[in-house]
């Protein structure tokens, strides 16, 4: 027993002791890591500082090279210009020695005398052209040695950059891919759009036999009817299970659409016309309704435009639904209410079919008796004339009615003046 015990002691030691040497051996590492890290940051630091230095010295070296290019340059000119002035005042000289009655022997040198200038001359010019040329030389060496060092540094680390574009994408690549993402999503959305609007319009079709249908479409410099379109009806074969009147709105409708987005190659992002395309509508149909369905926002500058066509719609007993997209539209809440039409921001995009259906294809006299979505407060600010904004509080001219946001004393659109006093 006495054995055993001593002998625990003696392991029980000796683990304590190895414990306490190998935290000792972990200190010593630390420290001596520590060192190194130091001694790195340090040489890192000196490097730096030198780098920045050469690259200082490097300006500093490019621009006095510079200064003296142009130095050099001006000079050069300079003294050409003053060697053409004192060429011509020595021919002008010569030139009237000539001229004057001097001995056979005496013109025969004067003439000696202009030879040889007009040779200095050329030769001066000739050494200047010569020294142009080195410099460009010289120049031209310079950027070979530079692009030959430079080619020899990318073939040494191009297995890096190889690895580094397997792994990443540049920000170009990056800002490329970002584009094609929201071009493939706005071309989602435009084909969600368009077939929900054709099923509406089958819908509505679908609804009596008296029914008409005709769709317009609208982009920043046209508008045009893509339902019925333009010429002869289109011979379309009947789709099986399909009705042949909704396979030649559907067909019909997509053609003319992909002509009329085919047609607008600008890129420069501009009003829409809708208000035109509403007054066209205006012009076509007789004792209907009109749906707007738009992603786009209604500026200002057409205000008049669209009172023009509401004033007209609710004087033809035309009701006008609009059916937003985006944003809500405060000019086309006011059209919808004065010709006793619904607005509708839709919620969610995903389900455009199913508020279309709900809120627009009953006919207005049904809709009473619906249970609809409740109205929103509408928006009647009206647009200032000068500058085309909605405004709370503005002046009214007396005899046009015309409206400005700021008091002015002649009104711009009747062109008389006010005898009114600014407040």
């Amino acid at each position: 027993m006495n054995e055993c015990k001593k002998l625990k002691l003696r392991l029980s030691s000796s683990a304590v002791s190895s414990e306490l040497k190998s935290a000792e051996d972990y200190k010593k590492e630390i420290l001596k890591l520590k060192q190194t890290l130091n001694d790195t940051l340090e040489a890192n630091y000196n490097l730096s500082i030198k780098f920045l230095r050469m690259k200082n010295t490097k300006t500093c070296l490019k621009t006095e090279l510079k200064a003296m290019k142009l130095e050099h340059d001006k000079l050069q000119n300079d003294y050409k210009a003053r060697i053409e002035s004192l060429t011509a005042e020595l021919n002008t000289i010569l030139d009237e020695k000539l001229d004057s009655a001097i001995s056979p022997s005496s013109k025969k040198y004067m003439q000696l005398v202009k030879q040889n200038s007009c040779l200095v001359y050329e030769n001066l010019c000739l050494q200047l052209e010569v020294d142009n040329l080195n410099l460009k030389l010289e120049h031209m060496k310079l950027e070979k040695t530079r692009s030959e060092t430079n080619s020899r540094l990318s073939y040494m680390h191009h297995d890096n950059v190889e690895q580094h574009k397997l792994t990443c994408n540049t920000p170009k690549e990056r800002k490329k891919g970002i584009m094609k993402e929201n071009a493939e999503r706005n071309s989602h959305v435009l084909t969600h759009v368009v077939e929900s609007v054709i099923a509406f319009a089958n819908s509505h079709l679908m609804q009596k036999a008296q029914n008409k249908l005709a769709i317009m479409a609208c982009h920043s410099r046209t508008s045009q009817f893509i339902y019925p379109g333009p010429g002869k009806p289109q011979d379309i074969r009947q789709v099986d299970g399909q009705y042949e009147a909704f396979t030649v709105v559907e067909k019909t409708t997509k053609q003319n659409l992909t002509q009329l987005l085919a047609s607008e190659t600008s890129t420069v992002v501009t009003e829409s016309l809708l208000a035109g395309a509403i007054a066209m509508a205006l012009c076509y149909i007789l004792n209907c309704r009109i749906l707007v369905v738009t992603g786009s926002d209604c500026s200002a500058s057409q205000y008049m435009n669209y009172m023009n066509v509401f004033f007209t719609a609710q004087k033809k007993s035309i009701v006008i639904d609009v059916c937003a997209l985006d944003q809500h539209l405060s000019l086309l809440q006011q059209g919808c209410d004065i010709t006793g039409g619904l607005y509708l921001k839709v919620p969610q995009l995903q389900g455009l079919l199913q508020y279309l259906l709900w809120v627009f294809l009953p006919e207005p006299p049904i809709r009473e008796k619906l249970v609809l979505p409740p109205p929103v407060k509408v928006d009647y600010r009206a647009a200032c004339f000068c500058h085309r904004e909605l405004i709370d509080i503005g002046y009214v001219c007396s005899v046009c009615l015309s409206i400005f946001c700021k008091f002015s004393p002649i009104c711009t659109t009747a062109t008389l003046s006010s005898k009114c006093q600014p407040p």
